[in-house]
């Protein structure tokens, strides 16, 4: 036995460890899964039928040459299976939606159609010596056998192009294994072409399944820790493999969920959550049970499911069915919806405990807003990524009229996908709800920075910017120290800055909040309160914040221009802030009229439409250099 053919023992014994793993911890019943066990079974079967071809072309003194075509030929077809497997397995793993209604008919066709083709042409090579044949007892290759190499190695290019056509549905954990997998049997090939004796390419094709295998398709990779549950990513393959299929996807959680992540440990979760499991498998079976995130469970029905899951109590999870909330997802509509499947569950089992109704469907028109919010929080992480948000500036004026001491940041964001520019009203709750408005929040404040340092803002007159804070940037233990860090990384004097914060900020966690305002104002940072009017409105808040302006919602001051109530109610707040010796701001000013009812109650400064819309930063920095020239300025 040459060691050439060690390789090739290698394979078998890699293959037959993953085959006795598969039996005896079987994993979630994918679609890939089943073709990944077929592309083992090949790799084992191609690797003996080249080793036993070995042996039989050493006897053909007492065994016909028969038995030696018969196992070479099984070899190459076998071999170039392996790799049609692989294309399959990308094929069920890459995408979604229409991409995948193409590759499901289109591109497994063409995979059926070669393995025929091939199976056909190098079944006829005893015949035709195209690909190999035996003279004087020494195996030769044919003048086509370069063919075999070079449709392989096109299947292989294939796969990368599909890879990268569905790149979106792929992340990182799916990808490194299937590129590895690739480079391996690429290697391979190369080596066998450059030394033919040597077998490599079973054993690479082994050790990238068996990569793959530990990576992305072991038993655990599908089920939720310490459960025993079948997790969101055995829940998106079941989706996959029953595409266009009509069934409902019934999310359900209980109505304290939220209240039970922020005080249970640990143990006393998992304890829950492996109850609610067992429960809902001895009712339902543990095919059709995932657990999709925190408390959030989906069971799938292809009955009523009103009848079939809402109204059906289950062990360890109550009798009362009202205690959960439910939302109702119908497939195969939810597939077709532009977002992800994975991003819109996940939008939706966050908003569960928020919904006020127990049973919560799905419309055509819920469906196209969770559409929307998908679009636009995917347009939101690409900006940051890319860095195309801007910043304008809307500048405020002193109650004289004359004077523009400073300017309030506000991000805009424009995405071609979603034709124009996004409405802040939009994007920003979304990055908010979403966990993207600190890194949003951040980005801002950089560009602020950089922007206030490189334009000479201080020598126009500029004495400080605004910039909004988020109730989610307010939590951040560490915010004044990242806050300060991207000051000092700009050279900026933290006068400059005055941080925007609202009255609902303040009502989620004081004493965070106020640790962080006063770690900022020790540095020089000054702060305001915005929105003034619109949330609590809370005298308690305006005793304990450590503000030095407070700016009136436009809202309250245009209602004040209407009815003689609002008017009194807005005289007297301008008295008790001024009596607390705070500045105000009135937002939203349009008109003269407005500007002199507000300049006869005391108002400190403007800002609105009447002096000044936002601004990107070119035409901010030209409207206050045209202003610096001015003496009355």
């Amino acid at each position: 036995m040459t060691d050439f053919y060690y390789p090739n023992l290698a394979a078998m014994i890699i293959g037959g460890l993953l085959l006795v793993i598969r039996l005896c911890i079987p994993g979630y019943p994918t679609r890939g899964r089943r073709i990944l066990t077929w592309l083992v079974c090949t790799t084992i079967a191609a690797a003996a039928l080249d080793y036993l071809s070995k042996d039989l072309l050493s006897r053909t003194a007492t065994v016909p040459l028969f038995w030696f075509y018969l196992c070479k030929i099984g070899f190459y077809i076998l071999t170039n299976y392996t790799v049609q497997f692989f294309y399959l397995y990308i094929l069920s793993v890459a995408g979604d939606g229409s991409y995948r209604r193409m590759s499901a008919r289109a591109n497994r066709l063409i995979a059926y159609i070669l393995m025929g083709a091939l199976a056909l042409f190098i079944a006829t090579t005893p015949f035709t010596r195209l690909i190999f044949y035996v003279k004087d007892g020494v195996y030769l290759h044919g003048p086509l056998s370069i063919v075999l190499y070079l449709v392989e190695a096109l299947l292989m290019v294939y796969c990368i192009a599909i890879m990268i056509h569905a790149r979106r549905q792929l992340n990182s954990q799916r990808v490194i294994p299937l590129i590895v997998f690739l480079v391996v049997v690429i290697l391979a090939l190369g080596i066998e072409i450059l030394n033919n004796g040597l077998r490599l390419n079973m054993f690479a094709c082994a050790v990238g399944t068996m990569l793959i295998f530990l990576s992305l398709d072991h038993p655990g990779f599908y089920v939720y820790r310490n459960t025993g549950c079948y997790n969101a990513n055995a829940f998106y393959e079941y989706v996959k493999d029953h595409e266009g299929e009509t069934y409902c996807a019934v999310l359900l959680e209980p109505g304290n969920a939220d209240y039970l992540s922020r005080t249970l440990g640990d143990e006393a979760w998992d304890r829950i959550l492996s109850d609610m499991a067992a429960g809902l498998h001895s009712v339902f079976g543990k095919k059709r049970v995932f657990l999709i995130e925190g408390m959030c469970f989906a069971v799938v029905t292809r009955e009523d499911p009103m009848t079939d899951v809402v109204d059906r109590p289950f062990p360890g999870g109550g009798e009362d069915p009202s205690s959960f909330r439910y939302c109702i997802l119908p497939f195969p509509q939810a597939q077709k919806s532009a977002g992800t499947l994975r991003e819109i569950l996940s939008d939706v089992s966050r908003n569960l405990p928020s919904s006020a109704e127990h049973v919560f469907r799905i419309t055509e028109a819920e469906a196209a807003r969770l559409d929307r919010r998908i679009l636009v929080l995917n347009a939101v992480r690409r900006a940051l990524r890319e860095e195309t948000l801007d910043v304008y500036y809307q500048p405020i004026c002193e109650s004289n009229g004359i004077r523009f001491r400073s300017a309030e940041a506000l991000v805009r964001m424009y995405d071609e996908e979603l034709g124009g520019f996004v409405s802040p009203e939009e994007f920003i709750p979304i990055a908010e709800q979403n966990g993207l408005i600190v890194a949003l929040g951040e980005y801002v404040f950089e560009r602020v920075c950089r922007f206030y340092k490189s334009a000479g803002l201080d020598g126009l007159g500029v004495d400080y910017i605004e910039i909004n804070l988020s109730t989610l940037q307010c939590m951040q233990p560490d915010l004044a120290a990242r806050l300060r860090t991207i000051l000092e990384r700009n050279g900026i004097d933290p006068s400059r800055v005055n941080m925007e914060i609202t009255e609902t900020a303040q009502a989620e966690n004081q004493k965070i909040i106020l640790g962080n305002m006063h770690a900022l104002i020790e540095s020089g940072v000054t702060f305001s309160l915005d929105d003034y009017g619109s949330g609590y409105s809370s005298i308690d808040y305006l005793a304990t914040l450590p503000v030095e302006l407070v700016k009136i919602d436009k809202n309250i001051v245009w209602k004040a221009m209407e009815d003689e109530p609002s008017r009194v109610i807005l005289s007297h707040t301008f008295s008790m802030l001024h009596a607390l010796g705070l500045k105000t701001l009135a937002e939203g000013v349009e008109t003269e009229a407005m500007a002199d009812y507000l300049r006869s109650v005391g108002c400190d400064y403007f800002q609105g439409f009447l002096y000044a819309k936002p601004l990107p930063e070119a035409d901010y920095l030209a409207f206050m250099q045209a202003r610096a020239g001015d003496p009355a300025s």
